[in-house]
């Protein structure tokens, strides 16, 4: 069963939207934020900044035809079940808890209350357990790739002597060379 993870998944699978171009928006729209432009460009230079808004709308198109072609209509349909019985997915249990701390007194009174400080705890657990999952599983596959996979197939993988070839194909596969870790 599909479970939606994100807001724009849960809006797009609710209210009967399109689920593929809400998720493939969502995913691909991370690399058109002005803010990160702006790191990019002052950290890295303004070709970085260009490509990453460049490589966003690309992105949104890949990732909308992989999700057309993957993704299919069963899978779907058992996410607007979910949606429409109300079914929280696995990690959206804690949007409705209410994590503000109100009351009398100042602003310092209330930020060192134990009222705060348990609501600070469930979040840093909260935020954990969001990416526990992802991250062990990341470590176990970068792990055995780095065990597994020698290091002369990444120097023929990337064609190090072509620097056009590895300018196009770097990007693509350059996160799963792990080896240096």
């Amino acid at each position: 069963m599909l479970v939606c993870g994100s807001g724009a998944g849960a809006v797009a699978v609710s209210e009967r939207r399109d689920f593929t171009a809400a998720i493939a928006f969502e995913i691909g729209s991370t690399n058109l934020v002005v803010e990160l432009g702006i790191i990019l460009a002052l950290l890295m230079g303004w070709q970085f900044t260009a490509a990453e808004f460049v490589g966003g709308p690309l992105m949104i198109i890949v990732l909308a035809l992989l999700l057309r072609l993957f993704v299919r209509s069963r899978l779907i349909d058992a996410a607007r079940e979910q949606a429409d019985r109300g079914l929280a997915g696995s990690m959206e249990g804690h949007a409705a808890m209410d994590m503000s701390v109100g009351g009398e007194g100042s602003f310092w009174r209330r930020l060192f209350s134990g009222r705060a400080l348990t609501s600070v705890s469930h979040v840093f657990v909260m935020e954990w357990a969001a990416i526990l999952r992802d991250l062990i599983v990341g470590l176990l596959i970068a792990g055995a790739i780095a065990a597994w996979v020698p290091e002369t197939f990444w120097q023929h993988f990337f064609l190090t002597d072509h620097p056009v070839w590895s300018a196009l194909w770097g990007p693509i596969v350059g996160p799963l060379r792990v080896s240096d870790l």
